[in-house]
């Protein structure tokens, strides 16, 4: 029996693969510096937390759970990757530097996905803001590229690192009938927490986008579709 040689891989792909590896283990770093009190406090947000017992349905939940902690919630003044900086006496790589500036810089959001590059990465369209050139974006992503089919939407937060977008792993996929119901709640979110920042609008605390994430999670539960995505 003759035996083939398997195609070698696009060297975006094995780069891809690559960061994708460190960037599991590089967080697995980051969250130790996460006091209990502020994962319990976020997983009572989410309706995770049941007489002080975290209970998590699925691995994803976990991913939602910790993706919101680390980008989203402060104590003391500091979110969690400035604690990291501040605290943790690991000492990053190359990579892993790389990866940490790319997550202060992370971009949440809800995109649409207007085309397909099979394998590798979808092209979306950021339906929240315009800070994107063109407003659209490839992103990097092997399951989206094979399982996700154009008009489908979905929200998570992207880093940018080298030559590739890629996500921080939790995705929250929706219909496109739900379109204007998402943005709409989006655009009344906005209009409340701008109000109650009014006289801080530059405040971290009035970040509108950093309860995003919290939205898309129980609009998710409520809408979104159950779709399994591999962090690939």
């Amino acid at each position: 029996m003759l035996l083939f040689p398997k195609k070698p891989e696009n060297r975006k792909v094995q780069r891809y693969k690559e960061l994708r590896e460190i960037g599991r283990e590089f967080m697995s770093e980051i969250i130790k510096v996460i006091p209990k009190k502020v994962i319990d406090h976020a997983a009572s947000e989410m309706n995770l937390l049941f007489k002080g017992i975290l209970v998590l349905d699925s691995e994803e939940e976990m991913s939602y759970l910790f993706d919101r902690i680390v980008f989203d919630i402060t104590w003391d003044g500091k979110n969690t990757i400035e604690h990291f900086e501040a605290e943790s006496k690991y000492e990053p790589s190359e990579d892993e530097k790389k990866l940490l500036i790319a997550m202060k810089e992370a971009h949440f959001s809800l995109f649409e996905i207007i085309g397909r590059n099979p394998g590798i990465s979808v092209y979306l369209s950021d339906l929240l803001s315009g800070i994107l050139i063109n407003n659209q974006i490839e992103l990097t992503d092997l399951s989206m590229s094979e399982t996700f089919s154009n008009g489908l939407l979905f929200a998570t937060r992207i880093v940018k690192i080298e030559d590739m977008c890629m996500t921080t792993g939790a995705s929250y996929p929706f219909l496109p009938i739900h379109k204007d119901v998402l943005i709409s709640g989006i655009r009344k979110l906005q209009t409340i927490q701008q109000g109650k920042g009014k006289d801080s609008v530059k405040s971290k605390e009035f970040d509108v986008s950093r309860n995003y994430s919290l939205y898309f999670y129980k609009q998710h539960r409520k809408l979104g579709l159950d779709v399994e995505i591999s962090d690939e």
